[in-house]
């Protein structure tokens, strides 16, 4: 009799133990899932706004460049004008 027990015991812990551990995989895995599109979500997000930041920067660096112009060319028509 208990030549069985140190199989027995054992068997039911390990048994125990993979119950425990797969339903914890489980989780675990769509977790990571959760995280992973939560992750993917947040880059979109990261690229779009970084885009439209470019976008305005582009649009700004444009005017500031016409109005820019625009001073030099009143600059030039004014020592012409001298």
């Amino acid at each position: 009799m208990k030549k069985w027990m140190y199989l027995i015991f054992p068997g039911l812990m390990l048994a125990g133990f993979l119950a425990i551990y797969m339903s914890f995989s489980k989780d675990a895995e769509l977790r990571e899932k959760a995280r992973a599109a939560e992750v993917e979500k947040k880059q979109k997000d990261d690229k779009q706004k970084k885009d439209e930041a470019e976008e305005k920067a582009k649009k700004d660096a444009l005017e500031r460049q016409a109005t820019r112009e625009a001073d030099e060319a009143k600059k030039e028509a004014d020592k012409a004008a001298k």
